[in-house]
């Protein structure tokens, strides 16, 4: 059996897009690039991870923090906080969390 039609194409710009798509979702003119701040942190680096986000934020960055000291409501007073994903692993080294989720 063949694939639907429309799946494949026969040239490409090799742009990741989504295989359903309108016109409205593929205008690139209003749409600003998204990047990635991702950091192991334990609570003992609050202060300087907090300089650190609030260097990236304004430049449309998604901040991911892997917590390896368990201790996530530690960090809700900081105002960008509720903005960021948060994840934790417990009993997990800073090092799990770059080769589960980095490479």
């Amino acid at each position: 059996r063949s694939l639907p039609r429309g799946i494949i194409e026969e040239t490409t710009n090799l742009e990741l897009r989504p295989l359903w798509t309108t016109a409205k979702s593929t205008s690139k003119k209003h749409r600003r690039p998204r990047y990635l701040l991702a950091m192991p942190v334990g609570i003992k680096q609050k202060q300087n991870v907090d300089s650190v986000v609030e260097k990236f934020l304004p430049e449309n960055f998604t901040v991911i923090l892997f917590h390896y000291d368990e201790k996530v409501d530690g960090w809700w007073d900081l105002r960008w906080s509720r903005e960021a994903i948060h994840v934790v692993g417990h009993n997990q080294t800073k090092w799990w969390f770059a080769k589960r989720f980095l490479h």
